[in-house]
């Protein structure tokens, strides 16, 4: 399936940011230091960017049906060669990280109508470790202190946004920011920032070099990022019923070159297209065989 194009507007934008205006409503001009000419500007400025709101870049919000909760304590023996532990329970995805000094990272992220009932600071720490503690497979928290209180979110939508508005290109969490427990967001930053790079690379700054260079950027990230957006969004929807689940990762574990073709695609090495391709594969396979048996 081809990557989805964002809509695409463009805006004759000034090719710099300039400090404070003697006009309010100037939506070429940020407020801050005096006038700094500039040949190619970036918006990376984060998931709220201001620079989207002066360019009319709006955010496409997309669901998301997962809360995250994570804090910090002591007291939590560390598993053997102090390796990470991730818990599938049901849909939602439970985390322990040994840090040093004794420490460790408990991060849950699970439905949000399990944890809407998690009121109050002391009764939301009382249920998180109680629901560690149920847990297979997890490290004991039976003595664990939290070394502060609970962080995280109850409701954070996806947000996807035209990675060129303008003449300026967006990058980082300020093109898109997405369920967290994909883990993506420092990844992506740095992926967007990188094809950002190559597409002006050798460019020259001129009008018609910066255009090239904008056009460039844009279908590189229509490629390369937006199919893993789409993958993302539509998984934090958590609408897999357990049976699909389980006869999803019994493919994939059963399945060696599948299993590295997965966690390919969990590290965003690979396109969602190709993983799909192999999965096929990986299913009509398992099927041959049990009905050889």
């Amino acid at each position: 399936m081809a990557p989805r194009r964002l809509p695409d507007r463009r805006v004759e934008d000034p090719p710099w940011i300039a400090g404070d205006s003697e006009d309010p409503g100037d939506p070429g001009r940020v407020r801050g230091p005096p006038a700094v000419p500039a040949r190619l500007v970036v918006a990376a400025d984060g998931r709220r960017s201001r620079l989207a709101g002066l360019l009319g870049n709006e955010a496409e919000s997309r669901p998301n049906e997962r809360a995250a909760l994570f804090g910090y304590f002591r007291g939590i023996p560390a598993p053997a060669d102090n390796r990470s532990v991730f818990v599938m329970n049901d849909r939602d995805l439970a985390c322990s990280y040994p840090l040093v000094d004794g420490r460790t990272e408990l991060v849950l992220f699970a439905e949000k109508s399990r944890v809407e009932g998690w009121r109050g600071a002391d009764g939301r720490m009382q249920e998180f470790l109680k629901y560690f503690d149920g847990l297979p497979d997890a490290p004991p928290v039976t003595d664990a202190v939290p070394e502060g209180p609970l962080l995280g979110y109850g409701d954070y939508p996806s947000l996807i946004r035209r990675p060129v508005a303008g003449s300026v290109p967006f990058v980082g969490d300020a093109a898109l920011s997405l369920d967290a427990m994909s883990g993506v967001g420092c990844g992506f930053a740095l992926l967007s920032a990188q094809l950002l790079a190559h597409a002006f690379a050798g460019r020259a700054l001129d009008a018609e070099g910066v255009r090239d260079g904008l056009d460039d950027y844009r279908q590189r990230f229509e490629k390369t990022v937006l199919p893993h957006a789409e993958g993302i969004c539509g998984d934090s929807l958590v609408d897999k019923d357990e049976a699909t689940r389980q006869r999803m990762f019994e493919t994939i574990c059963g399945n060696p070159e599948l299993s590295q073709k997965y966690l390919a695609l969990t590290g965003r090495m690979v396109l969602p297209a190709e993983f799909q391709r192999a999965f096929m594969r990986g299913l009509m396979a398992r099927g041959s065989g049990a009905a050889r048996k």
